[in-house]
């Protein structure tokens, strides 16, 4: 009797062994998964370190909630963004006139800074002429009372 219960004691140990290794093999492939999923979130979310709130009309809620829902996005957040960065990829040509308008405003605003800084500058190295301006007009004379008064 011995040798059968040496047998299942074996058979047994080998079981929970397999077992061991099973439950083993699982959990490196939950890792494995969580990792994958890790990966794949850190590769959308680069370069998305900013914020921006905004406030939606229904139908756009819905849109967003609708790819959240079918699988396509995760978020709500991860479904605006995606969809933002669709928009812009499709309007490329209007936001490089765009962006080529703003530079130009840019341009025309620090040269209007820069005018008016220089426009400073002189009322600063001659105090008088900007201090009263009246003073350094010529006096008007009174036409009726002639050039003698």
């Amino acid at each position: 009797m011995g040798d059968v219960a040496e047998q299942l004691g074996r058979a047994k140990r080998g079981q929970i062994g397999a077992e061991r290794e099973q439950r083993g093999a699982e959990r490196e492939r939950r890792a494995a998964g969580r990792a994958g999923l890790a990966a794949e979130r850190a590769e959308r979310r680069v370069g998305r370190d900013n914020v921006v709130a905004c406030r939606l009309d229904d139908r756009a809620l819905e849109a967003l909630d609708a790819l959240v829902e079918a699988g396509v996005r995760s978020t709500r957040s991860d479904a605006a963004s995606w969809l933002i960065q669709v928009g812009l990829d499709a309007h490329r040509e209007l936001l490089d006139d765009v962006s080529g308008t703003v530079a130009e405003i840019r341009r025309l605003r620090a040269e209007a800074v820069q005018k008016a800084s220089r426009y400073a500058d002189l009322g600063r190295a001659n105090p008088d002429r900007n201090a009263n301006p009246d003073r350094n007009a010529e006096p008007e004379q009174d036409a009726a009372a002639g050039p003698d008064r």
